[in-house]
Parts: C-alpha cells; structure tokens; sequence
C-alpha cells in the first residue's frame, strides 16, 4: 500500500478525518492531528500542482492560478476541518 493511500485509509476511518480531494492522493504527504482532536491531510504544493497538469490537462499557469486561488477558496470556506497545502516550492 502507497503512502498517500494509507494516509486516505487512515483519515477516511477517523471519526473526525478531514476532508480529502478526490484524484489527488499523490500529492497527500502527511497528517496533521489539530488540538480540537481533528486529523487533516497535507497535501504538497509542488505535487499538487502537478497532478493538475499531467492527470488533468492544465497549462501550469492554470495549474498555479487553481491552486492558488480556487483552492485556496475552498480551504477558507471549508473550516476547521480543511486540508493543508504545504508550500514546498523552495521560494
């Protein structure tokens, strides 16, 4: 079993697991356990991005600009129980 899909495998059975995004499991690299008892899926800047463009078509600068803005929506509207993107481009 891939890394990524034992951390899916861990945050789908917790009661209070965090919501994951569909179809992008390579790019989940870790968990993060919040003090209000909720684990979160980290996901990979870097990876993320592309997955959107190798699995999904996206130029990179659609790739970036998803990531960054529609993504980053979501994350705020979703609360407490939101995923987390790392930024590991190295800038």
């Amino acid at each position: 079993m891939s890394k990524s899909n034992r951390i899916r495998e861990i945050l789908t059975d917790e009661e209070n697991g965090g919501i994951l995004y569909d179809n992008m499991d390579d790019a989940l690299i870790g968990i993060f356990r919040t003090q209000y008892g909720t684990s979160l899926g980290i996901y990979s800047y870097v990876k993320y991005t592309e997955l959107l463009i190798n699995k999904q078509g996206m130029s990179e600068e659609d790739a970036v600009q998803y990531a960054d803005k529609d993504v980053y929506k979501g994350i705020v509207s979703a609360g407490l129980r939101n995923p987390l993107i790392i930024d590991d481009t190295g800038v």
